[in-house]
């Protein structure tokens, strides 16, 4: 089982470490909780990972005014963690393309077709040699 402030779902285990040099990826703890709210991820993941029988225990102990507030942090966690997600496959395709998050459709446009220039196997992105094979019998 998942042990509480322990493991890789623990704020702990991906904090900041004393004079590290940091990964645009590591984040402390108040950016989590700043990204993904005040609902522990621990939590999250052992609500998961709870059975049938554990689940009816926990919820006739809680009580129902206890359990819609802890329905409602998870549904507003997960709307986040989707807007989130969003972002992040935006910024992985931008970033694919060798542009910044602002860029715009066209910038998208000209990118996308000079790399599938250079890219296409016919053409290697060498004009010469795309000549020569178009005249070549």
């Amino acid at each position: 089982g998942l042990a509480e402030g322990d493991g890789a779902f623990s704020y702990e285990a991906h904090v900041r470490r004393g004079g590290k040099k940091l990964r645009a990826c590591d984040l402390d703890k108040r950016d989590y909780k700043r990204r993904f709210g005040e609902l522990d991820v621990a939590f999250l993941a052992k609500e998961i990972a709870r059975g049938e029988k554990e689940l009816d225990a926990r919820m006739q102990e809680a009580g129902e005014e206890a359990i819609g507030s802890e329905a409602t942090q998870i549904q507003q966690w997960r709307n986040q963690a989707n807007g989130h997600l969003a972002l992040l496959k935006k910024r992985g395709a931008f970033s694919f393309l060798g542009l910044p998050p602002e860029s715009n459709e066209t910038d998208v446009q000209k990118r996308y077709k000079k790399m599938a220039f250079e890219l296409h196997p016919d053409k290697g992105g060498d004009h010469a040699k795309f000549k020569e094979r178009l005249v070549q019998p």
